[in-house]
């Protein structure tokens, strides 16, 4: 076992929303606005950088910014790394962007494809998951801080792995009463049988909203994502910012209002 400190909050913001994921050879780290690479053995080989370095020479108004809400995953089915962040260019005004990096190959280090994403509303919070028919992720949308809904995005998954400019996404609007949903992300050596749907979760008070994809790249137009109904769940208690930890005054949040990532 390998265990050494990642990059830290750098970058002052807080939260620090940090993320991970690991492949065959790197574990590909990202702290809101950087990012780093290390190898299996721990050392790091690449970092901290701006996230936004993963675009450069793919120009845009998002070119100069460097927003965060970042998310990296590594694709075991395709073996490639998705890396993204969101794109605020004219905060609070729109358009935003979803800005996504989908490597070569395997190797973290190497090449990538890039693409930037535009939406009306700001993609707050968002969240990615692998699956075989698409690249999925959900966002909370506002609009000059007013709530606007939750969203779901189907991106072409296998379009970006060729890297086809042209890789189309497909937008669902979810409604004001759904928020901080969650897409399904693929895990581990056994791939999703043939077909399956990406599923959807949210919290509902003390239950869970449950929900499906249907998605045919080839009639786009007929894709759905479709209600299954609620599951109810034990009850549970929530202290906001007041959990203790050993050896510190400072408290953490139970961000008990939403389901925590990856489903």
């Amino acid at each position: 076992d390998v265990n050494v400190s990642g990059i830290n909050n750098i970058y002052n913001i807080a939260p620090p929303d940090t993320d991970g994921d690991v492949g065959p050879d790197h574990f590909f780290q990202m702290v809101n606005n950087g990012f780093a690479i290390y190898n299996k053995s721990g050392v790091k080989v690449y970092g901290p950088a701006d996230n936004i370095t993963l675009w450069d020479g793919f120009p845009g108004p998002w070119s100069n910014t460097n927003d965060g809400d970042p998310v990296v995953l590594y694709d075991e089915y395709a073996d490639r790394w998705i890396a993204t962040q969101f794109a605020l260019p004219y905060y609070p005004n729109g358009p935003f962007y979803e800005l996504v990096a989908v490597s070569e190959t395997g190797d973290a280090m190497g090449s990538w494809y890039r693409y930037a994403f535009q939406f009306d509303n700001m993609p707050d919070y968002p969240k990615f998951g692998v699956w075989p028919d698409g690249y999925y992720f959900t966002s909370n949308q506002f609009d000059h801080g007013a709530w606007q809904g939750g969203a779901i995005s189907i991106l072409d998954r296998d379009a970006m792995l060729v890297g086809d400019p042209d890789a189309e996404m497909l937008f669902f609007e979810m409604g004001s009463s759904n928020g901080s949903i969650l897409p399904s992300d693929a895990d581990g050596a056994m791939a999703p049988p043939a077909g399956a749907p990406c599923y959807f979760v949210s919290l509902s008070g003390a239950s869970l909203k449950m929900w499906e994809s249907n998605v045919d790249w080839n009639t786009p137009e007929n894709a759905s994502v479709d209600y299954l109904g609620f599951i109810s769940v034990e009850p549970y208690s929530g202290n906001n910012i007041n959990i203790s930890q050993p050896g510190t005054s400072q408290k953490l949040d139970d961000l008990a209002g939403r389901l925590m990532y990856r489903l």
